[in-house]
C-alpha cells in the first residue's frame, strides 16, 4: 500500500531478506545512505521506508518489491522430487 510516498512493508520480510544474504545492519545502512537506527525502525515496524529506499532494498537484497509488501510462506524444510516406487 502506498501512503504519501511511503509503503507499508512487512518487517519480517526485510529481516529475512537481509539475513539470507548474511548482511549486517551497518552494511545495509551504508549501502542505502541511511542511519542504522532508521533501518532498525523499518525492521521493527516502527516506521516505513520511503518508496525510493524500498526500491534500493529490493535491488540490494535481490528481491522484487512485492516480496516486502506481502507475506511469503516459508519454504518446507525438506523437498523431495523423487517418485516413490511401490
Amino acid at each position: 500500500m502506498v501512503n504519501e510516498g511511503k509503503v507499508l512493508v512487512i518487517p519480517d520480510q526485510l529481516i529475512k531478506a537481509r539475513e539470507s544474504l548474511g548482511l549486517q545492519h551497518e552494511e545495509v545502512a551504508d549501502a542505502l545512505g541511511v542511519d542504522e537506527a532508521e533501518l532498525t525502525k523499518w525492521e521493527k515496524g516502527d516506521s516505513e521506508p520511503p518508496l525510493e529506499h524500498l526500491w534500493n532494498l529490493a535491488e540490494l537484497y535481490q528481491r522484487s518489491t512485492d516480496y516486502f509488501l506481502r507475506q511469503i510462506p516459508a519454504l518446507p524444510e525438506h523437498l523431495s522430487f523423487r517418485l516413490e516406487v511401490f
